[in-house]
Order: C-alpha cells, then structure tokens, then sequence
C-alpha cells in the first residue's frame, strides 16, 4: 500500500511540476534557464541568464513572451549591477535618479587607470552621463562584465563625479556631485 501510495504521489508531483529548459555555453556551462509557469506554454517563465563563470548574470519574469515585473541584474564578480521594473517589455524609469553607488577597483592615484562603477536603482548606465574634473574618463568597453568606467585622474586632491540623466520630454536635467580624493603618484613629479 505504501508503494502505490508513492508511486501515485511522484506521478502527481512530476506531472504538476514546472517544466525547464536549458541553453549552454559552447564550453558546456548553463548561460540560460527557463522556468515555465504552465506546462505546454512557452511564453511565460522566470528567465535566469549565467556569465561564463557560473554567476548570475541577470533574472527576471517573461509574460507572454515580455519582460515583467522587477528585474535584478549582477556584475559577473556577483556584485550587484541594476534593478529595475519592466512593463510590457519597457523599462519603467523612476522619477528621480536616486544616490548612486560608486566602487573603484582600486584607489584613485594620479595616472593611473581604475575601474568605476555607478550602480543606481531602475537607470543602467546607457540612461547616465558620468563626468569627472580632473580626470580623462571613458566606458570601459574592455570590461563591461566588470566596471562600467576606466578613469585616470590627473592630479592629486578631489575629483567630482556629476551623474545625471535628462528626463525624457523635459527639459529638466537631474544631478548628483560626489566628490573623492585623489592620491599623488610616488614616481612622478606633479605640476600643480
């Protein structure tokens, strides 16, 4: 009794469980999951993407073949990148642009590249425009799974970041200004 009991209660719980599907990296690690909500529809499921590392790149729900909902995404480190909410496969854009989140992959000395971040909730980095004083600053198109920016400060004492994005239909420009400290390059002689 106990037999037909279980075998009757795995044929429930298979036949009512959600069905996946895979996509691999040519390398053999897991780049995509999907999770179907319904059996036999596959234009609703929770989308889950991998870096080639093995961390979560980005995840999210798709509705009827749209992304929906509030969607997370990560630095291929596991850091976190973005989170933002989707409509009908658009960005929803919040109304203002919030604090933003820097992180240097090392300390800003003079001359010498580091990697920045700008992390802000429901903006990517295409909506911003980041300017610095006192530094060359570029995307750093090299590293896009990692940093967002490659600067090289030019002197020593503060640098500003001004991060804004222009609203839409507005002519109203938001901006936040932070400022960090620079140090001196031991091995140069500044002119100041």
């Amino acid at each position: 009794m106990k037999k037909i009991f279980l075998c009757i209660l795995i044929i429930i719980v298979v036949s009512c469980g959600h069905e996946t599907e895979y996509r691999y990296y040519p390398t053999g690690e897991i780049a995509e999951k999907k999770v179907f909500f319904q059996k036999g529809d596959t234009s609703s499921y929770l989308l889950t993407e991998y870096y080639l590392n093995k961390q979560m790149k980005c995840k999210g729900n798709v509705i009827n073949s749209l992304r929906e909902g509030v969607w997370h995404k990560w630095y291929a480190d596991g850091d976190w990148l973005w989170a933002g909410e989707y409509y009908k496969n658009e960005r929803v854009l919040p109304d203002t642009i919030g604090y933003p989140k820097y992180l240097f992959s090392d300390s800003l000395i003079v001359g010498k590249s580091t990697y920045v971040r700008v992390a802000l909730f429901g903006i990517y980095r295409r909506d911003l425009t980041v300017l610095c004083t006192n530094a060359s600053i570029l995307i750093a198109e090299d590293n896009l799974d990692l940093y967002d920016y490659v600067i090289v400060p030019r002197k020593s004492g503060f640098m500003s970041f001004a991060t804004f994005r222009e609203k839409e239909g507005e002519e109203i420009m938001e901006m936040l200004v932070d400022s960090f400290y620079v140090y001196p390059n031991k091995n140069e002689v500044l002119l100041e």
